[in-house]
């Protein structure tokens, strides 16, 4: 009985010791986080871009931007984790299907785009990025969105068009702090009704997928400006339907034949 007791009262001492670790590490994480450092979009246009990791880290506390384009990458240089105020982060056009761990501590990450690579999943770090806005994963190599990414509640912008997306997961449909999806050249055959529930939803692209309808319910999304379908088999009578109940929303490239 003795023995059960001694082990019992070191594991609970081990875990309340690991607690207390853990605890430390993330308010010693939120202590070192300078707000100052984290900008506006309208800021972050303002702001060099650096286009050249050599050159970035000549200066590495001043660099905001980073974008690497067609550099032939098959993996993120680890000098990149120097970068630590990093609000926007480019590698586009480079070979890459995987991210280094240390990506999820660059927490001023805003903007992450890895257009044209070789993913096919999300690296688990991605997920630990709390300040990230928007994330642009067009021509990659995804059949499904990952859940994981749909339980970002910091997301407001998703680009996943030029993939070989085929439906979408449910979770996509909790995201109400969506504003943008952009979702064009994929092989969605199906929109679930519960787009209602994306309030704050402005734009949306499906143009060339393979959707056969729209639910009417897309006429709650008060927010909506602009709406994409080219490229669909969507009846006529659906989109002038729509188009009557949404007097904010432009259906862009489609002719307003029941707007006279």
């Amino acid at each position: 009985m003795r023995t059960k007791f001694l082990l019992a009262f070191t594991m609970m001492a081990f875990l309340g010791l690991s607690f207390f670790n853990e605890s430390c590490r993330q308010n010693s994480n939120n202590e070192h986080f300078d707000s100052a450092k984290l900008f506006s979009q309208a800021r972050l246009y303002e702001l060099p871009t650096y286009r050249s990791l050599e050159e970035a880290l000549k200066h590495p506390d001043s660099v905001y931007k980073l974008v690497i384009f067609n550099a032939g990458l098959e993996e993120v240089p680890s000098d990149l984790r120097k970068l630590r105020f990093l609000n926007i982060l480019e590698i586009s056009y480079n070979k890459l299907d995987d991210l280094p761990s240390f990506i999820g501590d660059m927490q001023y990450l805003q903007s992450l785009h890895l257009v044209k690579n070789k993913f096919c999943d999300i690296p688990h770090s991605v997920y630990e990025l709390r300040n990230l806005k928007r994330i642009s994963l067009s021509q990659n190599q995804f059949d499904s969105i990952p859940s994981g990414l749909c339980r970002m509640e910091s997301l407001e912008e998703i680009y996943f068009d030029r993939n070989s997306l085929s439906n979408l997961p449910e979770s996509l449909y909790d995201m109400e702090q969506l504003r943008i999806l952009v979702l064009k050249r994929n092989k969605i055959k199906e929109i679930s009704p519960d787009i209602r529930k994306l309030h704050h939803l402005e734009k949306i692209n499906l143009e060339f997928n393979q959707l056969p309808d729209l639910p009417l319910s897309l006429q709650e999304l008060k927010n909506l400006k602009s709406v994409y379908l080219r490229g669909n088999k969507i009846p006529r009578q659906t989109i002038d339907t729509l188009m009557k109940l949404m007097p904010q929303t432009v259906f862009h490239e489609l002719k307003p034949l029941s707007r006279k």
